[in-house]
């Protein structure tokens, strides 16, 4: 293993250096593998740990960790090291969709050497060096989860060997950091499994209509971290949706506001029967607008044996909030939901019934 470390790094070095390098470099791959066999690995502590590595080991001054979020089809920084956090964030979200070709390399690459580098945005390249940034793949099974930057601005330049040392630990990193996030959703999964069972608790604690819409809308939001959110019930008379309980509308606008089945986001929901998630509302003709601050909306149909009764949506003032996941728990919310619409209905009935 020395032999290995010592051909990759510098065959000429001095052994007294050398044997101090190894060390340093053992040190850092023992802990590396540490979090790699815990179980209870958390991502953001993996990821902080990965990036304390590459600044020592490659002796940088910036590293950069971004993944690539599956559920949302986005580029996402999660670690920034050496760098002002919010001007990175800020030129990135600016810029993230010209950047994504740096990311999708097969191995570490000199942002020198980058063909078109002169396209990359000056913002982004004066935060870093051109002359001695790298650029490593997080890679497993061929598919790229994530890139990793470590920049210099010391005139102490990137060579080969440090390119072979980034993509060894590109390729520990990525198997640590794919263990953390199946832990991390393994985690929510249960949380959030945990947390519908206790909204089920909550909406079938009480039988007065009102206060089981209210308390839907309620932790509808909560579960998905939304912004506000609605139930609309169907009036069948009618064909129109109602707006019964709500978060972030008025009540003059509730009153006033009647949708027909196949008018807006809920109305298509009403319409067809089928969840629908949009990542930006402002580039769908579908939306109504009720609050001006929505960028994307998630709606699923309220349903009993089958019929439609009505349509639960949350919202969020960020466009690519919600993912497949959360339609899919929302889902799971409503048919709990639909039960406990239909026990205070057949409960109000029944004091009709008796006076």
């Amino acid at each position: 293993m020395k032999d290995f470390f010592k051909k990759i790094f510098n065959p000429d070095v001095e052994e007294l250096n050398y044997t101090q390098r190894y060390h340093e470099i053992s040190t850092i791959l023992k802990e590396i593998g540490s979090a790699m066999a815990s179980s209870i690995t958390d991502l953001e502590e993996t990821l902080k740990l990965i990036a304390n590595a590459m600044l020592s080991l490659l002796k940088a001054q910036n590293v950069v960790i971004i993944l690539f979020d599956e559920t949302k089809n986005q580029w996402i920084p999660h670690t920034v090291v050496g760098l002002e956090l919010e001007s990175f964030l800020k030129i990135f979200s600016k810029y993230g969709e010209a950047l994504t070709s740096l990311f999708i390399v097969e191995h570490p690459v000199n942002l020198a050497t980058v063909p078109d580098r002169e396209k990359i945005p000056h913002e982004f390249l004066d935060l870093l060096s051109i002359e001695n940034t790298l650029i490593s793949p997080l890679k497993l099974d061929n598919i790229t989860v994530g890139s990793i930057i470590a920049s210099r601005k010391t005139p102490v330049h990137f060579q080969i060997h440090d390119e072979e040392l980034m993509e060894m630990l590109s390729y520990y990193a990525a198997i640590t950091i794919e263990n953390a996030i199946i832990h991390k959703r393994e985690k929510e999964k249960a949380l959030k499994l945990q947390t519908l069972r206790e909204i089920d608790r909550i909406l079938n604690s009480s039988l007065n209509l009102q206060e089981v819409l209210d308390n839907m809308v309620k932790k509808a939001v909560e579960l998905l971290s939304a912004n506000t959110g609605a139930v609309l019930l169907i009036n069948n008379e009618k064909q129109e949706l109602e707006i019964m309980s709500s978060l972030g509308m008025s009540e003059k606008f509730m009153k006033e506001t009647k949708l027909k089945i196949g008018e807006g986001i809920t109305g298509w929901v009403a319409q067809t029967g089928l969840p629908l998630l949009v990542n930006d509302v402002t580039k769908d003709k579908r939306y109504f607008k009720a609050i001006a601050t929505v960028r994307s909306e998630l709606a699923v149909p309220l349903k009993l044996h089958n019929k439609l009764i009505g349509v639960v949506n949350v919202d969020s003032d960020k466009p690519n909030k919600f993912s497949k996941e959360d339609m899919e728990l929302l889902a799971d919310f409503a048919e709990n939901a639909a039960i406990a619409i239909k026990n205070a209905r057949l409960f109000k009935s029944h004091e009709i019934e008796n006076g």
